[in-house]
């Protein structure tokens, strides 16, 4: 409780525009959907669980808030996310992401999310990969759906793509999520200096 109310946004009226460009005019709503993703990023069990928890209140606040449906699919749609029963939490992800994708087609995060399920559950990789380009058209610069795309590249072998998303995602986010699946594609690229070096840098960072 004390980590959520320490993440509390504070909203005053001449921020509700900006509030309302999110996709939703609840400042209720928003803060509860920035709390969710400050968990989502930290990709444990225990946070993911939190993060959902978080964006269903924000989903209780404003029922068209496409992103909070988004986030709770992206929650369940990667592997730490998945519990001990992955088939349902892969069920879930899809059900959201396209209850998102049915209130803002374009909102480039809901296709991200219903491509990893599409990935990771039905080894579907053709309407997985439509789903990610559809995703980076939408939003170029969403580096979570570059990153997921370079995994389907590398899983079909099309490893000079893959290393090119790879890469482009750790430039629009440099974080350890995005580093440590560059050093990934690297290594299934065959590019193995490089993916030592860039293990070598997050340990350093890591330490």
């Amino acid at each position: 409780q004390q980590i959520t109310d320490a993440l509390a946004v504070a909203l005053d009226p001449d921020s509700q525009g900006e509030v309302a460009e999110t996709g939703t005019e609840s400042a209720e709503a928003y803060d509860l959907f920035l709390q969710g993703r400050f968990f989502w990023n930290k990709r444990t069990p225990q946070d993911l669980d939190v993060a959902v928890g978080l964006f269903r209140r924000a989903i209780d606040a404003d029922s068209t808030f496409a992103a909070a449906y988004a986030g709770i699919a992206d929650a369940r749609a990667v592997p730490t996310g998945w519990g001990e029963d992955p088939a349902s939490a892969l069920d879930t992800a899809e059900v959201y992401a396209r209850r998102a994708i049915g209130i803002d087609p374009t909102l480039a995060q809901a296709h991200a999310a219903l491509g990893l399920t599409l990935t990771m559950r039905d080894l579907d990789f053709e309407q997985a990969e439509a789903s990610f380009r559809r995703a980076i058209e939408l939003d170029p610069q969403y580096a979570t759906g570059r990153q997921w795309y370079a995994e389907l590249l590398s899983a079909t072998e099309r490893h000079e793509l893959a290393v090119s998303e790879a890469l482009r995602s750790v430039e629009l986010d440099p974080t350890m999520i995005m580093r440590w699946n560059s050093a990934r594609t690297l290594y299934h690229a065959g590019q193995y200096e490089r993916a030592i070096a860039q293990t070598e840098r997050l340990m350093a960072d890591d330490r």
